[in-house]
Formats: structure tokens, C-alpha cells, sequence
């Protein structure tokens, strides 16, 4: 099952990278992945002992609960 994933997402990435070429968003799209962590480390400055996590929240009321973590 692992290696279906993997194909699908190397599959998906150069697909991207083929609509980047002639399409905006999807230039715009692969240049905020890459940038992403940049930004993120750059609001939140991590010490080497630090790790960064994201979690995503559906909604407020999740946020609201993953606020203290």
C-alpha cells in the first residue's frame, strides 16, 4: 500500500511540475510547498532541540482544542 502512495504523490508532483510550466497557479502553488517551511520558520524561530509540527484544524472549535498542544 506504501508504494501506491508513493508512485500516486511522485505521480501527482510531476504532473504539477508539467502544468507549472503553463499554468499560474500551478507555479504559484509549487513555489508556496517549497517556500512554506521558509516562511513558517521564519514566523516561528525554532532552537536546534525544537521540532515544528502542523496540524490542521477543520474549523475554529479545533483549533480552539489544539491550542494548548
Amino acid at each position: 500500500m506504501q508504494l501506491l502512495y508513493d508512485l500516486s504523490i511522485l505521480i501527482i508532483r510531476l504532473v504539477y511540475g508539467f502544468a507549472a510550466v503553463f499554468n499560474k497557479k500551478a507555479k504559484a502553488f509549487i513555489n508556496g510547498r517549497l517556500e512554506q517551511r521558509k516562511s513558517l520558520q521564519a514566523l516561528f524561530p525554532l532552537s536546534s532541540t525544537s521540532t515544528l509540527v502542523w496540524f490542521h484544524c477543520a474549523s475554529l472549535g479545533e483549533f480552539e482544542q489544539g491550542r494548548p498542544v
